[in-house]
């Protein structure tokens, strides 16, 4: 069943074409909202036939997700575009494919400046590496609980570790979105250093340089879309994330949001994995319950719920073995 597009446009005072140059049969035209003040009359076709929609003027702004095209022309959230089109989910893809009016960052490069492939470089090694200059990494994974899992979090988590460079002394955690390396993050494993997280930065001039920032994207997120799990959690930080996995098994999965607030472009994310998961709750660190219910509103209408941490930890990443049944009980 096709969506009603005149109904909706009319309903939030959007204007849109019924005939012209730009129209076809059994299509309708609205000003391209994701080519903005380039855009000189109405561009974007939109098929009332639900065949999806496209910018005449640039073939990279088109798709076939009614809420992706809703949230750029209303300028709403996500989960509030989602609901008007009474869609299950916005596709993971938006933000790699177009710019869109719900990008908000000050001062974000142009789309088509910046770089179209990353490796991660070769002084990054993996954590279980044989060499003995993995050893103190490997020394602060076991004080932080991980006796036994270090091959698993190389092979399933693909977590490094630096010696050498700018990021030496540092876990690194790369971050993948549709498959492709887009940045990474380095936890230093001294208490000593000021800068307890370093990220790969996104601007121009940047050697190497982030293919975005690091809030355009979500921790582990193509794996989580397949991972069968039944529970999600939006966590803080890497670490954060590692524990709720690693302690919750097949049936939780976590990732995390870099900061204790959300941004769009990972608002659609959260807005695509949600549907998948029978359970949605947001944990954050011990005080940060105000924050918490900030991202909650910004996901209203997904589903997410709060869970503080248990009183005797800090933060998620200090959950201990005692807490691992605790993850997946439905709060009451």
């Amino acid at each position: 069943m096709s969506l009603d597009w005149e109904r909706i446009l009319t309903a939030r005072g959007v204007y849109y074409a019924t005939s012209g140059r730009n129209v076809s049969r059994r299509n309708i035209a609205v000003h391209c909202p994701f080519c903005g003040p380039r855009d000189p009359s109405e561009h974007m076709s939109i098929s009332l036939e639900g065949h999806g929609w496209h910018c005449l003027r640039d073939s990279a702004h088109r798709g076939r997700s009614p809420a992706r095209l809703i949230a750029a022309l209303l300028q709403c959230s996500p989960a509030e575009a989602v609901r008007i089109a009474g869609t299950r989910y916005l596709p993971g893809d938006f933000l790699s494919r177009v710019r869109g009016a719900v990008t908000e960052s000050e001062g974000e490069e142009d789309n088509n400046d910046t770089p179209q492939s990353l490796s991660l470089p070769p002084e990054f090694r993996p954590l279980d590496d044989s060499r003995v200059t993995a050893e103190p990494f490997r020394a602060y994974l076991r004080r932080r609980g991980y006796a036994d899992e270090i091959p698993f979090l190389t092979s399933r988590f693909d977590i490094h570790y630096c010696a050498r460079g700018n990021f030496a002394g540092r876990v690194i955690f790369p971050i993948y979105a549709r498959g492709t390396l887009v940045t990474w993050t380095g936890r230093a494993i001294s208490r000593h250093t000021e800068l307890r997280y370093m990220t790969l930065g996104a601007r121009r001039g940047d050697s190497p340089r982030a293919v975005g920032p690091i809030t355009n994207y979500l921790l582990w997120h193509d794996e989580i879309t397949h991972s069968g799990a039944s529970v999600l959690y939006l966590v803080e930080g890497p670490f954060d994330a590692l524990r709720v996995r690693v302690l919750g098994g097949r049936g939780v999965a976590a990732t995390c949001l870099f900061t204790a607030g959300i941004t769009p472009q990972q608002e659609i994310l959260v807005a695509d994995l949600a549907p998948r998961f029978e359970r949605r709750y947001i944990m954050f660190d011990e005080g940060a319950l105000v924050s918490a219910m900030r991202v909650q509103s910004r996901l209203a209408g997904l589903g997410f719920g709060i869970r503080e941490v248990p009183r005797d930890v800090k933060d998620p990443g200090e959950l201990g073995r005692r807490h691992a049944s605790w993850l997946s009980k439905v709060k009451i």
